[in-house]
């Protein structure tokens, strides 16, 4: 949460900040987490009634019809407009207090 007088940064400013990201980095940084969370049975600790439950959804992270990359998915409306965008699946953890990810990938290319 961000607090009322901190002013949120532009669309263009997080997309820039994400396009320097080191996903591979990350990705090699959140596998080690969970790795070690399952080391701990921290699955077996936030159970429903003794399942491990798993939700797995697609989400669009955003669209814009301005800027393109070469990963962007498109998307063309009636009126010959053209929305770029980037969507992925994410494996979360339910119930519990973790709110764990386990894993997402990325949809790319041309669509």
């Amino acid at each position: 949460m961000v607090p009322k007088n901190i002013r949120l940064p532009s669309h263009d400013t997080v997309r820039q900040a994400l396009m320097k990201w080191d996903l591979k980095e990350q990705r090699k940084q959140h596998n080690c987490v969970i790795q070690r969370y399952k080391e701990q049975r921290g699955p077996q600790k936030e159970s429903i009634n003794g399942w491990r439950v798993t939700a797995i959804d697609g989400v669009e992270l955003f669209h814009t019809k301005a800027y393109r990359c070469p990963e962007c998915l498109t998307r063309e409306h009636r009126d010959k407009t053209t929305d770029y965008y980037h969507a992925v699946v994410v494996a979360q953890q339910v119930g519990g207090n973790a709110n764990l990810i386990y894993d997402c990938s990325g949809w790319g290319g041309q669509g």
